[in-house]
């Protein structure tokens, strides 16, 4: 969540470390999202975040300069609510409503609407809370957003329909099924672990794996931003909404239309890779794959355990690994349009083998004395970062025509 803010907040002329900008959440200092991302915005941001708005089930504080961090970690440390922040820690123009009263919960109720700032990060709160018959009410007077960015920690707190009136008005808005879907991918990290060795055995290096896990949440959050918002810029960024002729339009340049492409692409290209995986590797190959698709510390402990697991389900984790590289790294219309549907597999493997490959000549290059300039080096190996992969596998033999593709 934290990291789609970043991208995010960067993409809006914000950029969160290098000056202030100004948040409002739902989601108390006792949840486990609202309270984590304090956390992780104080240790990244320090003084540049400043909460303007928060809001839990008992209380809601505000203020104009800024809540004090120190007081609202302190309420995250001891699991309390919102109710429980100091008022002396407020500033003259600071306030905290509690629920106890018709006018409290009024504020409550209203406090994500009411307070402007950069960015509105929905970490709790009731399903369809902004929904079609209130979703103006997010808009200062009827026109301007009371924030320019949203972005959804916590699962449908926006109706679709609303979500839709909202990005019509101006809103950027990263969806739910992107912004929180790391907690998802946790879980598979921990399954996997859980199926490859017993509790004991994992308890040996569980730090190690946490930290593991951890950084490939980070890194897939950062790949899945960068893609959610080249896309947007190259259909047009806001400008899009002015030149589209139909909803339909508006709603695919969207940031959420977006996110529901990357996941439709995703699923496309991972079930193509599914149904054809078997008929390019046997179950020794797959297992291999499978287990340069696990993190480093489960790798080495429990990379030769794969095979005991069902056929289907090391297939499936495969099609998942190929099928990320791939969007992630060269974007939606190279999966959706590059791609042919009869050569998914062999496609993605390749691609595998060729980003491995590009790797190494990155160690090579950079290593190397093969020019006085330093930037045009950089710009050498940049090259290959960008476009090695893609144009390796255009030239290695899974394009060249088949029998099969000539019949």
């Amino acid at each position: 969540v934290c990291i789609f803010l970043d991208v995010a907040l960067r993409n809006i002329g914000k950029d969160p470390r290098d000056g202030p900008f100004t948040l409002k959440m739902t989601g108390g200092t006792s949840g486990d999202v609202a309270g984590n991302a304090l956390k992780i915005l104080n240790r990244d941001y320090g003084d540049n975040t400043k909460v303007l708005g928060m809001v839990d089930h008992r209380a809601c504080v505000e203020d104009p300069e800024g809540l004090n961090m120190e007081e609202l970690l302190r309420l995250v440390d001891n699991d309390l609510d919102l109710s429980h922040f100091d008022e002396k820690r407020l500033s003259s123009s600071g306030s905290l409503h509690t629920r106890s009263t018709a006018d409290g919960r009024a504020m409550c109720d209203s406090m994500h609407n009411r307070v402007e700032s950069d960015a509105f990060l929905p970490a709790g709160g009731l399903p369809n809370t902004i929904r079609m018959n209130n979703w103006q009410n997010f808009l200062v007077d009827g026109k301007k957003p009371s924030s320019k960015l949203i972005v959804e920690a916590a699962n449908i707190f926006i109706e679709q329909e609303a979500r839709v009136k909202l990005t019509e008005s101006g809103v950027l808005i990263v969806k739910d099924s992107s912004a929180n879907k790391c907690g998802v991918i946790c879980s598979s990290m921990e399954i996997i672990a859980n199926l490859l060795m017993d509790e004991d055995e994992f308890l040996t290096f569980r730090e190690e794996y946490v930290e593991d896990v951890l950084n490939h949440l980070r890194l897939l959050a950062k790949m899945e931003a960068d893609v959610m918002f080249e896309e947007y810029k190259k259909l047009g960024g806001p400008g899009a909404t002015a030149t589209a002729a139909t909803n339909e339009e508006i709603w695919a340049a969207s940031l959420p239309g977006i996110a529901e492409r990357i996941s439709r692409v995703m699923n496309m290209s991972s079930d193509y890779i599914s149904e054809q995986l078997t008929e390019e590797l046997d179950l020794d190959e797959i297992a291999l794959h499978a287990a340069g698709a696990l993190l480093p510390s489960l790798r080495e402990r429990a990379g030769d355990r794969l095979k005991k697991l069902p056929k289907g389900f090391l297939v499936n984790m495969v099609a998942k690994y190929l099928s990320s590289q791939m969007v992630y790294h060269e974007g939606l219309d190279y999966v959706e349009r590059s791609v042919p549907r009869s050569k998914f597999a062999k496609v993605a493997l390749q691609y595998s083998y060729e980003t491995k490959r590009i790797e190494e000549l990155l160690k090579i290059v950079s290593d190397a004395s093969i020019v006085d300039d330093e930037t045009a080096k950089e710009e050498i190996l940049q090259l290959l970062r960008v476009g090695g992969p893609r144009v390796a596998v255009q030239k290695s033999h899974v394009f060249q025509p088949t029998a099969d593709d000539e019949n």
